[in-house]
């Protein structure tokens, strides 16, 4: 994500990469994930290196039973 300033609003989407190498389902897939646990996902801007995602799981207290 190395023009992460002008797309920053769109890492998320399906199918979004500027590389057309690039299928662009990861970020999307990683964030349906973290949501479905509870959790949030932010990504920030780093200057001339892309972004920075910060992702966060809940710890439940009653973890399911095996």
């Amino acid at each position: 994500m190395k023009r992460s300033g002008s797309h920053l609003e769109r890492v998320f989407d399906p199918f979004f990469s500027t590389q057309p190498e690039r299928i662009g389902l990861g970020r999307s897939i990683a964030r349906q994930i973290v949501d479905f646990h509870g959790g949030p996902v932010q990504v920030e801007r780093q200057a001339g290196q892309g972004g920075m995602f910060h992702i966060l799981l809940p710890i439940r207290a009653n973890p399911c039973a095996g």
